[in-house]
């Protein structure tokens, strides 16, 4: 029964991290000044993506975090962990 429960316990870790990435992820494209498609072509993903992102559906991908990080000012250790500054720098 313990496996059960640690499957669970990770399924519901991975809930959260992805929600709480989506809201970090939302708060820095509303510090940009730019909308959900602006956006979403800045860092060259479709809007669908980003909706999913931002809703905490789905994670960031590797290649959306080389994005991010070549495209924007955003630290992705702050998006990942919320430590440290929002911003790089």
């Amino acid at each position: 029964m313990a496996a059960t429960n640690s499957k669970s316990d990770q399924m519901q870790k991975t809930e959260k991290f992805k929600k709480t990435v989506g809201k970090r992820l939302r708060t820095f494209r509303k510090s940009t000044g730019l909308n959900v498609a602006g956006f979403a072509k800045k860092i060259r993903i479709g809007l669908g993506t980003l909706s999913e992102l931002e809703n905490g559906i789905s994670a960031p991908s590797a290649q959306t975090l080389a994005n991010l990080h070549l495209y924007t000012e955003i630290n992705i250790a702050w998006l990942l962990t919320n430590k440290g500054n929002m911003m790089r720098g």
